[in-house]
């Protein structure tokens, strides 16, 4: 079976019974934007006006976020210096935005980075560094507002967007609180 997922956002409220009506058989919420608040009044309005339609709620996980103030615009081969964490190893291919821009460590001393293709870089914008371990708890005070708010309102389905593997000792019956 194939099903339409649309990711919500503010500017579509208005419009869920259109978009029912025109296929989408799931609302996806992206929990790493807006409000808790926001998110829980949000998933209220798609519980009344399209009742039987269900609700995945991304929880943000651990996310690296770029320290910049202004937008950047980045051409292919481009060569810049950047303000990200130190403990990146030369070599490295960070992930932009979820992987729409992508751009590769060449000085580890120099925070120098090669980027791959033309596109810009935004204040606050997702870094993803696949291979690395991002250092500090599995999950963060916004993940667990989510979850409790995901709880509360009997969301249908749980999804975390950025996941590390981690081995797990079979007879643990500790939970992730």
């Amino acid at each position: 079976m194939t099903g339409i997922i649309v990711t919500l956002q503010p500017s579509h409220l208005p419009y869920l019974k259109d978009l029912h009506a025109a296929g989408m058989t799931m609302v996806r919420l992206n929990g790493s934007h807006n409000t808790v608040d926001w998110h829980g009044k949000t998933m209220q309005a798609i519980r009344s006006e399209i009742p039987n339609t269900p609700i995945l709620l991304d929880i943000p996980g651990r996310k690296l976020r770029l320290a910049i103030e202004t937008i950047l615009p980045v051409e292919a081969n481009q060569i810049l210096e950047l303000p990200i964490p130190i403990w990146i190893p030369q070599g490295t291919t960070i992930l932009f935005d979820d992987g729409k821009l992508t751009a590769t460590v060449i000085s580890e001393n120099q925070r120098t980075l090669r980027f791959h293709q033309n596109g810009e870089l935004r204040p606050r914008m997702s870094m993803n560094i696949p291979g690395i371990t991002i250092q500090g708890p599995l999950l963060t005070k916004r993940d667990l507002e989510i979850i409790d708010l995901a709880q509360a309102l009997s969301v249908d389905y749980l999804d975390l967007g950025f996941y590390r593997i981690l081995k797990i000792n079979p007879r643990c019956t500790q939970t992730l609180r």
